[in-house]
């Protein structure tokens, strides 16, 4: 059994089942940090969080191993790309070639997921994550103070990807697809069945009034 832990602007999500392709849900819980410690994903107070962050695993006997983190924050750079169809090594190679501005005091982490691959062109469409190196190891280095160990760290919209791309309705079609959490606002383009783009943009007005809807459609 895996748990998957969704982090941001001060909301904690948590989802507790079985992965696979006998994937059930099992569990769910959530809160709201009272502290305000945590900003589009990013710690700012270690010592609050983590004793609202405890208190709430203890209270709710959450498990302390296989945890996947998912955070919703600006820090993650990603691209969708065609790469050819070579082995897991050289495409990791390719990946990191297109992050080439990326700066390299900082070891930046890379990783990528495949989306849909071309057997008669040889390609396969690959969705990519560059991360700062201080910025995930921040994280295990904080989980860990809490004894938890982290089997994964994911930007939230290479995770909305992936459930997504399991939806049979979704297989042909094009579409916009919108996620809204709190007042950031993420925008997913669908072409022809695949995942193409995305966006996430922080929205000024209040949700749930007029201003917030005509925001959205602009």
């Amino acid at each position: 059994m895996d748990t998957a832990v969704y982090l941001s602007n001060n909301q904690v999500h948590v989802v507790l089942g079985d992965s696979g392709k006998k994937f059930k849900i099992r569990k769910v819980c959530s809160m709201v940090m009272k502290s305000e410690c945590m900003i589009n994903g990013v710690v700012t107070s270690e010592a609050d969080f983590i004793r609202e962050f405890t208190e709430f695993w203890q209270k709710n006997s959450l498990p302390k191993k296989n945890v996947i983190l998912v955070v919703n924050s600006s820090q993650f750079a990603l691209k969708a790309i065609t790469v050819p169809t070579v082995g897991e090594k050289k495409t990791l190679e390719m990946v990191t070639r297109e992050y080439s501005d990326a700066d390299r005091a900082d070891e930046p982490i890379y990783d990528y997921f495949e989306i849909a691959r071309n057997n008669t062109e040889h390609t396969t469409d690959i969705f990519t994550v560059m991360a700062p190196g201080t910025y995930i190891r921040n994280f295990g280095d904080l989980f860990a103070k809490m004894g938890i160990t982290l089997k994964g760290i994911i930007p939230s919209q290479m995770s909305a990807v992936k459930m997504l791309s399991t939806l049979k309705r979704l297989k042909q079609e094009t579409a916009i697809i919108l996620i809204l959490d709190g007042t950031m606002l993420i925008n997913l383009l669908w072409v022809n069945g695949k995942y193409n783009y995305s966006q996430r943009t922080r929205m000024i007005n209040d949700p749930g009034t007029e201003a917030f809807v005509n925001e959205i459609v602009t």
